[in-house]
């Protein structure tokens, strides 16, 4: 019996943590524990798992009023990714941004006590990529 519970809430966890990772907004401790366990992948597997929640993740907020999502920046802009993202659109940026190209990408899950920001703080991803790339990505994303 124990091996059956224990074997559920393998499985159970398993697919909430998939589910998850396809969804762009999360509550705070979903998101952070998200933040957290992408900052730990080796670096071409951040990009992977970046893409799929920001790009090509269900755009609807959870039944909570408050949701969290990273702050997205490109070569230092802020980038706001519209919530109704058509199929389209999401081809399109998979075809722009994608495995390919070359890329520079942080993650900040925890800003430590030295800096100053709203709290509770949802993370911030930094993109650095090409300013062609750059320029083709935020025709789409307008």
């Amino acid at each position: 019996m124990k091996l059956f519970f224990v074997s559920f809430m393998f499985l159970a966890a398993m697919h909430v943590a998939r589910a998850q990772s396809y969804d762009r907004y999360m509550s705070y401790d979903d998101n952070i524990a998200w933040l957290k366990s992408v900052n730990g992948m080796e670096h071409s597997l951040k990009w992977s798992a970046v893409q799929e929640r920001l790009f090509q993740g269900s755009n609807s907020s959870l039944d909570t009023i408050i949701t969290y999502c990273p702050a997205l920046v490109i070569n230092g802009v802020f980038v706001t990714i519209p919530d109704n993202l058509s199929a389209k659109q999401v081809e399109q940026m998979k075809s722009v941004v994608n495995q390919s190209m070359k890329y520079e990408l942080a993650m900040l899950d925890d800003p430590g006590k030295n800096w100053n920001f709203c709290r509770p703080f949802s993370g911030i991803i930094v993109l650095t990529i090409d300013e062609d790339i750059a320029r083709k990505l935020d025709k789409l994303l307008k």
